[in-house]
């Protein structure tokens, strides 16, 4: 577990934090950070003023809200997980899972962490659910007299910044954001036919008549012509790394409907290349909240596996 990053050593070793600005940066007005800041929010990404942690400190912070709570991150490219200080979790109600707790290194020997589930994250204009997060004590590193007011709460690490695919402007100090929903549906909107599946090695037959329509933002129908199932289902796709997946889910109002697939919720990896749309997830998995970083795309589809792998094409629209 890597958390030796610029504040990551920071933040460990001497947090000297005194006091916040707390005036917003003023938005780029001309020149190439305006063109980048154009060139983003044209595709979608969400500007977020970065702020000075302190006259004597000049790195960044971030404010963003844990339900109603606001909390106050310093930006840390270095450090490859976001971590909240022990405090702060207990203030939020966090309960961090001392089961899974690892231990990292840093320049004054090893740190414990805890993860810990986070229902909501809001940052600017976007609301992630379900992000995981870490909690670690970090009191020991902050300097005697540090003012309650003045501490930040923690880090904000690779792990948010590589799921929302952020961009920063150090000139014009600014995060630019995007939710992965916002950024890929574009390449999904459409309807999309299966050509071909495999499940626990064999050939799945037939697969034709299972259809994927991506609507508006966030909304999917799965059909089935043979039997006249359409089912509507909400959609998000989330990032792990450089894998994507997209969840679906059948909202509560939906009763009806045979699925091809047992949960209510599914977790699929997914790639799309041009107009071919592959997918990979387990069938009936005894845990419904399975994630699908344990199904890859480059898994193979075994007897006894119960990984369901899946090809679709793209159907050109109506003319």
């Amino acid at each position: 577990m890597h958390v030796t990053g610029s504040w990551a050593c920071v933040v460990l070793l001497v947090v000297a934090v005194t006091r916040f600005v707390t005036a917003d940066q003023p938005k780029p007005s001309s020149g190439e950070s305006d063109s980048l800041d154009v060139a983003l929010t044209r595709k979608g990404y969400e500007r977020i003023p970065l702020r000075v942690v302190s006259e004597q400190d000049s790195s960044f912070l971030v404010v963003l809200a844990c339900g109603k709570q606001p909390l106050k991150l310093v930006l840390d490219t270095g450090s490859t997980i976001t971590i909240l200080d022990a405090a702060t979790a207990k203030r939020l109600g966090l309960k961090p899972r001392a089961d899974l707790a690892v231990k990292a290194l840093t320049p004054r020997g090893e740190l414990r962490i805890e993860p810990a589930p986070v229902s909501e994250l809001k940052f600017g204009g976007l609301t992630l659910p379900e992000f995981g997060i870490h909690i670690a004590d970090l009191s020991a590193s902050r300097p005697a007299g540090e003012l309650v007011s003045a501490k930040p709460d923690g880090i904000l690490g690779q792990d948010f910044l590589t799921h929302l695919s952020a961009v920063i402007d150090f000139d014009q100090p600014a995060l630019y954001v995007i939710a992965p929903r916002d950024k890929e549906w574009p390449g999904l909107k459409g309807e999309w036919v299966c050509t071909a599946g495999i499940l626990n090695g064999k050939p799945l037959a037939p697969v034709d008549p299972w259809r994927f329509h991506f609507g508006d933002k966030g909304k999917a129908r799965i059909a089935n012509a043979s039997d006249g199932a359409d089912v509507a289902l909400e959609a998000d796709i989330l990032s792990f790394g450089k894998d994507r997946v997209l969840t679906l889910t059948r909202p509560k109002v939906d009763k009806p409907a045979r699925l091809p697939f047992a949960q209510d919720a599914i977790w699929m990896q997914y790639a799309v290349n041009g107009d071919t749309l592959k997918v990979a997830f387990l069938l009936q998995p005894k845990d419904t909240a399975v994630l699908a970083d344990r199904v890859p795309l480059a898994v193979e589809s075994k007897i006894g596996s119960g990984v369901v792998m899946l090809e679709f094409t793209r159907k050109p629209p109506k003319k």
